[in-house]
């Protein structure tokens, strides 16, 4: 059971007495979970700063990038050939080994490997000026960011901006990717019913290749089941803002400076809002199921002026790995049982998750 809250002064949300440092153990979500048992929507909790949410690195950051890793290079592929398209290819010889897949080789988050993954830009710098001295468009990320300009100056961004954004497509591109596709898996091989259903509407639409986005309406089936592992297993499953100035947050005081922590999977899993909240049920994201839920009751990509810029690209890209494999492949789950849950900088599985793959 909860502790009860420690005495609150007036206009304050109660407070968890116990320091915590929120993010350091597995434990974590679940303290979440009890602690919105206990006191609600909104509460304080009192942080300790050690290797939690925002000063994870080392061995916590390399066994969670470890579970996932065949398909964290699955969703970087795809991320390099939106970013560079054939530019790439012509730099490098063999794309499985091309500089980039540092980011999915090496688990330590530290100077060393910001260096090295600095040391990528100029890869990218090669790329951008080989580009411009030909003249040659390409359809592609790198291309609408040399394109694009500034609405009110009217300035595009110099090559030092450009650097930053491509690096940053690099790796949020692909990381938030990852682990849902590994989730849905692992959830198709606990509903049988659910993975016939995706199999047969692929099987219908058939392969898709190089489909426009408007074409993946086709998938509703598909989207239906992403869209409900995401709600059970949002990869970022905790968000954090800091008020910079006064205000009031569910009718508490909230002072200038304060850390505010959100986790879609809690809000996810509130009953208030979800029937049957813990269960696997894609039907929920059915058409028209929408409007009857709260506007932000859904937020796996976040929202408002800080909403993840890649859900579109994201969505995309896993829809058509599942219209390309629920075509060929089947999958069961080897252990039964639930997957314990790593709750650190993103959500993955805690151990090793096997799965058999049956050719169809």
């Amino acid at each position: 059971m909860p502790v009860p809250p420690s005495r609150t002064p007036a206009g304050e949300p109660p407070a968890v007495p116990e320091r915590r440092d929120l993010g350091a153990t597995d434990q974590s979500i679940h303290l979440m979970l009890s602690w919105f048992a206990a006191y609600g929507d909104t509460y304080r909790v009192r942080l300790l700063l050690g290797n939690g949410i925002m000063t994870s690195e080392g061995e916590s950051w390399r066994r969670q990038r470890r579970v996932t890793q065949d398909a964290s290079r699955v969703a970087l592929e795809v991320a390099l050939q939106a970013i560079f398209s054939d530019d790439l290819g012509r730099m490098v010889a063999d794309l499985a080994d091309n500089p980039f897949m540092t980011v999915t080789r090496e688990s330590k988050r530290d100077p060393g490997f910001a260096y090295e993954f600095r040391q990528l830009g100029r890869v990218v710098q090669r790329i951008l000026r080989r580009r411009r001295d030909s003249g040659r468009r390409q359809f592609d990320f790198t291309q609408l960011l040399m394109e694009s300009v500034d609405p009110d100056t009217h300035q595009g961004m110099n090559e030092h901006e450009l650097l930053d954004e491509i690096l940053t497509l690099v790796v949020a591109g692909h990381e938030t990717t990852a682990s849902p596709l590994s989730w849905t898996w692992w959830l198709l091989a606990q509903h049988q019913a659910a993975q016939e259903r995706v199999q047969a509407e692929n099987d219908h639409v058939g392969e898709l290749g190089e489909a426009a986005y408007v074409d993946l309406d086709r998938l509703t089936c598909s989207r239906a089941v992403l869209q409900e592992a995401l709600r059970l297993y949002p990869p970022g499953w905790l968000l954090t803002r800091r008020s910079i100035g006064p205000d009031r947050l569910s009718g508490y005081v909230l002072p200038p400076g304060t850390d505010v922590f959100l986790s879609p999977f809690v809000v996810h899993r509130r009953p208030a809002i979800w029937d049957n909240a813990q269960t696997f049920e894609p039907d929920r994201f059915g058409p028209g199921r929408e409007k009857q839920r709260p506007t932000l009751a859904y937020l796996p990509f976040g929202a408002g002026p800080r909403h993840c810029i890649g859900q579109n690209f994201s969505m995309l890209e896993m829809l058509l790995h599942f219209n390309g494999a629920a075509r060929r492949f089947h999958v069961r789950r080897v252990v039964p049982g639930p997957v314990a849950l790593e709750a650190r900088i993103n959500l993955r599985p805690a151990q090793d998750v096997y799965l058999q793959v049956e050719k169809r």
